[in-house]
């Protein structure tokens, strides 16, 4: 992306009109060689033009003065348990909150809502599961063609959208 400017669309936003999380971390995660730490400041506004800064530490993306997220080079050391099968994904959706009271917890996400009136949406209905008995949740993503290239490549940016929404319902489940 390198330094400029971004605009997240309206169709882009979070639970609360807000520019979705894992969207505005991806944009700007981008910008590092390797793995990458981001840290949501404040939430991001939709539909403006948002500056995108190298600074000493860190590529910076701002609302004018307001830094609202920034992102710097990381190395990780996970420890990564065994990924539940494609049946168990399936079946973890079906207690997804995105299907709370037929609107879900966030009804218009752009990663976990399941009943927008779009086809540009995530549509991740995570649910949760045990695996070797470790909670967790999972789900069976499946991007739709909005979402990829020509060649169908998903842009790693809607990747780190996907997952976010994911790691959010850890908490809601």
């Amino acid at each position: 992306m390198g330094m400029g400017s971004v605009v997240i669309p309206e169709t882009h936003g979070g639970p609360r009109g807000i520019g979705h999380g894992g969207y505005v971390v991806g944009l700007l995660a981008g910008n590092v060689a390797g793995a990458a730490q981001v840290t949501l400041r404040k939430p991001a506004p939709l539909g403006v033009a948002l500056d995108v800064v190298l600074t000493e530490n860190a590529w910076e993306l701002r609302s004018g003065d307001d830094v609202i997220a920034d992102a710097t080079s990381t190395v990780l050391d996970l420890a990564v348990p065994r990924a539940p099968s494609l049946d168990e994904a399936r079946a973890a959706e079906e207690k997804s909150p995105s299907r709370w009271n037929e609107t879900g917890v966030h009804p218009t996400c752009f990663g976990c809502a399941l009943f927008r009136d779009d086809d540009l949406g995530l549509a991740i209905g995570t649910g949760p599961l045990q695996v070797d008995g470790i909670d967790m949740v999972a789900a069976a993503w499946r991007p739709r063609a909005t979402h990829a290239d020509a060649s169908g490549v998903v842009d790693p940016h809607i990747v780190v959208a996907a997952i976010d929404c994911t790691g959010d319902m850890e908490f809601i489940a």
